[in-house]
């Protein structure tokens, strides 16, 4: 159940982020594509959460999100037929503001739903 809740937080931080960036502000993703974009990103960012959270910093972990969410999103921003630079700037704010959830989320993470035995500096 923990796992399920944990899915729901991010598939909704992730989608609404996309949303709000990429189709009022840039006008690249439709609200179809931002929907579709959140699952994908929200499925591969979790599972990648699952491995790399409780072996590395949470620091790192937030800087393969970070990259995971802009090139995703500049990648479909570019094939849903946006300009590659305006699709780059969208991506970049993006996976900034997916940065930001990310951090407090990793800790969420790992106290709640994987329960891991510790919460030192090294996770920090």
């Amino acid at each position: 159940m923990q796992h399920a809740l944990a899915f729901a937080l991010k598939l909704v931080a992730m989608t609404a982020v996309v949303w709000v960036v990429m189709d009022p502000i840039f006008g690249v993703f439709s609200v179809s594509t931002a929907i579709i974009t959140g699952v994908v990103l929200s499925v591969l960012s979790y599972g990648g959460d699952l491995i790399i959270v409780p072996r590395t910093k949470n620091s790192i972990a937030v800087t393969i999100d970070f990259i995971l969410v802009a090139l995703v999103i500049w990648i479909v921003g570019i094939s849903v037929g946006g300009a590659a630079g305006t699709s780059l700037l969208g991506a970049l704010i993006v996976a900034l503001i997916a940065g930001v959830f990310e951090y407090p989320f990793h800790q969420y993470l790992l106290r709640k739903v994987l329960r891991h035995p510790y919460q030192t500096a090294t996770h920090s």
